[in-house]
């Protein structure tokens, strides 16, 4: 009789482990389905530029996005005509991720910006933020120099965005990537 208990817990916990993964497999799917992304007119109190020059910046980072790996990259320019612009880029991953690639991308974006900066542009500080009930993950990077602001990728199993927030050092709002998210990236409920 004592036998059959540790069977049995075996059984179960044996059950569990295949069914959990294939459970969050099934949510991950039905979520990356339900995900549309959107750039409004106005993010956080911030027009959208609609320049040459802002759009010819776009096109360029856009054509350098991996196909592969992403689609309906879509991306715009935001500005409050004076001293703060945000960049923001989204995409759609071609297929589910899990946890793991949202790990994987956070490490290769952060080495992307940490390799790439501009002349006299230093990253001084990096940290997860929190991600809303979007999940996924949040990760900003504060930049100072002749820059001042954050770069932030947020990803989760169906998107990518990317938030450039150049702003003066002294108003850098540490919450501005999540909003920005909830209003490019939308979720339908299924």
């Amino acid at each position: 009789m004592l036998i059959c208990v540790p069977v049995v817990i075996f059984v179960l916990a044996a059950l569990a482990a295949i069914a959990i993964p294939t459970f969050l497999n099934e949510r991950n799917k039905a979520a990356a389905a339900a995900t549309t992304v959107t750039l409004p007119d106005a993010v956080d109190g911030l027009e959208r530029l609609r320049t040459a020059e802002a759009d010819a910046t776009i096109e360029a980072q856009l054509n350098s996005l991996p196909t592969d790996l992403l689609k309906d990259a879509q991306g715009a320019a935001y500005s409050d005509g004076d001293t703060h612009t945000v960049w923001v880029q989204v995409a759609r991953f071609n297929r589910v991720v899990n946890p793991s690639d949202v790990d994987e991308a956070i490490v290769g974006f952060q080495k992307g910006v940490a390799s790439d900066l501009p002349p006299g542009v230093t990253a001084t500080e990096r940290q997860d933020r929190p991600s809303g009930p979007l999940g996924g993950r949040i990760s900003c990077t504060t930049l100072s120099g002749e820059t001042t602001g954050q770069i932030c990728v947020a990803v989760d199993s169906a998107t990518m965005l990317v938030v450039v927030d150049v702003a003066p050092s002294s108003s850098i709002d540490p919450d501005l990537p999540r909003r920005v998210r909830e209003a490019v990236v939308h979720r339908t409920q299924r």
